[in-house]
């Protein structure tokens, strides 16, 4: 018996290279053009060789133009679907092979799919091909497992292993009549198309574990890889894991909640995944939101210092936030001078939700919280400001230069002046505000009261 083997890529090869090596009789190759390999191969072997679009007769022109008769055709990981006029040339039977367990998965890169869709098994089908796509008789399955951190890439590659023997049994079963095909299920097939490497961003609002296996379905090196962007950069991601970090539900989705060891911790709206496998040009940051290329940061990024809205800090953050807030040396300063809880501060933190009159910043050094600013309202164009710094980064100059920064950043069209007050007896402070350019505006029994012009 004769066979005319329509092929692609290396999975194509793969499957060319044993047919030869066991002298299966083949009258032709249709192949597409970039599969180079395939056409030396035929060529090798001195088997006549159609190279690129089949469609519109052209192929089977050519197989007519050269006399080439095959009892059987056969697609292995073929580029193009196989038309009516090619049909019609086998004496026996067309067979398809296809990367899934029909009737589900009908289309393009089902393993994808199938993994990005949360699958735990996927597998290949052979089946009588008939004009319609993925629509024949089945005629053998073979299934393959796909485990919890298996990626599309590990599964194709037992695609490799696999289809040489399942196109061999195949082929015995058509040459001693063993065939035994069967009806599709209509009712239960599902359709899926062709992915392109623009199609790999990830959403944050998404679940987890929709990010997990859309990032191990799409890893490089065997497909393009998910994606997002960080201050308008691509952002390439290859593998994460989750984490057990605590995070606050009302914080964005795609905050970078901590960086560990070079790897950023992401909220999701369900936990926090670590990014185990990034390829990116631009270093990611706590406090960076990944997500579209349109999405702006809030927090600065200057000299060492990361100044982070304080709904975008992690639990982490905002347990180191408390515990200083809470040291004596801050509360004797304090109008209100109790202890606040955690709990308390947790609704703080949820009150702060679209407040655009309340503006509260945590600054980092060098992975340390040191600090806070903070501005409130007062009236159109006037917002008290209020500072702290931690113990052991007083006395040093740093305070300055970091309030100054965050002042030259701040939008002049609404904010026009600064007010602060400070107690009496808090000489360290009104040695600083009389540094920092505040003017006294007046005093009472306890505070002096400053103004600041922007």
């Amino acid at each position: 018996m004769t066979y005319c083997v329509c092929c692609s890529n290396d999975l194509g090869l793969t499957v060319l290279k044993t047919l030869t090596e066991k002298k299966l009789s083949i009258a032709c190759v249709l192949t597409d053009a970039k599969s180079e390999k395939i056409v030396n191969c035929a060529q090798k072997h001195n088997i006549p060789v159609f190279i690129g679009n089949p469609r519109g007769g052209k192929a089977s022109t050519w197989i007519k133009g050269n006399n080439i008769y095959f009892d059987h055709l056969l697609s292995i990981n073929y580029l193009f679907i196989v038309e009516a006029d090619l049909l019609a040339l086998p004496q026996g039977v067309a067979v398809n092979f296809h990367g899934s367990l029909l009737p589900r998965y009908r289309g393009r890169t089902p393993t994808v799919w199938s993994i990005i869709n949360g699958e735990t098994e996927v597998g290949a089908t052979a089946h009588i091909m008939n004009v319609e796509c993925d629509d024949g008789d089945i005629i053998k399955q073979i299934l393959i497992p796909i485990g919890p951190d298996d990626t599309g890439g590990e599964i194709e590659s037992k695609f490799f292993d696999l289809y040489p023997v399942f196109v061999q049994q195949v082929i015995i079963d058509i040459e001693t009549g063993n065939l035994h095909p069967r009806k599709q299920d209509k009712t239960l097939a599902t359709y899926f198309g062709k992915r392109a490497p623009d199609m790999g961003e990830i959403n944050w609002d998404w679940h987890k574990e929709r990010i997990h296996n859309w990032v191990r379905a799409q890893a490089q090196p065997w497909f393009p890889g998910a994606f997002s962007y960080c201050n308008g950069k691509k952002v390439i991601i290859n593998k994460i894991s989750y984490n057990s970090l605590g995070f606050i539900y009302d914080m964005p989705n795609g905050l970078v909640l901590l960086v560990e060891d070079g790897h950023p911790m992401v909220k999701t709206p369900n936990g926090v995944i670590r990014l185990d496998d990034i390829v990116a040009d631009i270093e990611i940051k706590e406090g960076d939101i990944l997500g579209n290329s349109m999405v702006k940061n809030n927090g600065l990024n200057w000299g060492g210092y990361l100044i982070i809205d304080y709904q975008r800090l992690s639990i982490h953050r905002h347990q180191e936030v408390l515990k200083v807030k809470n040291l004596p040396e801050f509360l004797c300063w304090d109008r209100d001078t109790h202890k606040v809880s955690w709990y308390e501060h947790l609704n703080f933190i949820a009150s702060l939700k679209d407040d655009n009159n309340r503006k509260y910043y945590a600054v980092i050094k060098d992975g340390e919280y040191i600090g806070t600013i903070n501005f409130r309202k007062e009236k159109e164009g006037v917002w008290s400001r209020g500072i702290g710094t931690v113990p052991s980064h007083q006395g040093k100059g740093e305070t300055m230069k970091w309030e100054q920064k965050i002042i030259s950043s701040l939008p002049r069209e609404e904010f026009k002046k600064l007010v602060a007050d400070v107690r009496l007896d808090n000489i360290r402070s009104i040695k600083y505000h009389e540094k920092m350019g505040y003017h006294e505006t007046r005093r009472d029994a306890d505070y002096i009261y400053y103004i600041k012009e922007l």
